[in-house]
């Protein structure tokens, strides 16, 4: 059986591990990364605002089966083919959750959406604990 994945990076607070994640990340080539790691097929969660009313809204996650990485884009990262009930559609990456967390493919999408939120970050990424699917920092 494999080593268990290091997950400590993403407790707040853990400074250290936190360092040494952005540290990996510094160079890695995410495109090539995540092709090489992520298994495919595998369900994933879209978590979405949908308006109940004109005052108030609602969070409900679409769930969907990730069938393949379809390309990279500039403003909104690596894009993945899904599938959802009869229809496929092309989703950024850093806006899906796979689940279960017990899914070989949780951290590594979990990775790349946290350093996608905040790849902007002046100075290097910053410790936050904002989820993958809110928008990056910016100074």
């Amino acid at each position: 059986m494999g080593k268990a994945y290091d997950s400590s990076w993403d407790d707040a607070g853990n400074r250290d591990a936190w360092d040494r994640k952005c540290a990996e990340w510094e160079g890695r080539d995410w495109l090539s990364w995540l092709k090489c790691n992520l298994t495919f097929p595998f369900t994933a969660a879209k978590e979405e605002n949908v308006d109940i009313d004109a005052h108030r809204s609602r969070r409900v996650a679409r769930m969907m089966e990730v069938l393949e990485i379809e390309d990279e884009d500039e403003m909104v990262g690596v894009l993945v083919y899904v599938k959802e009930g009869k229809m496929t559609d092309c989703v950024p990456l850093c806006e899906i959750e796979v689940k279960p967390k017990a899914d070989k493919n949780f951290w590594h999408v979990r990775e790349y959406a946290v350093w996608f939120a905040n790849r902007w970050h002046e100075g290097g990424l910053e410790m936050t604990e904002r989820k993958p699917t809110e928008p990056p920092i910016r100074s």
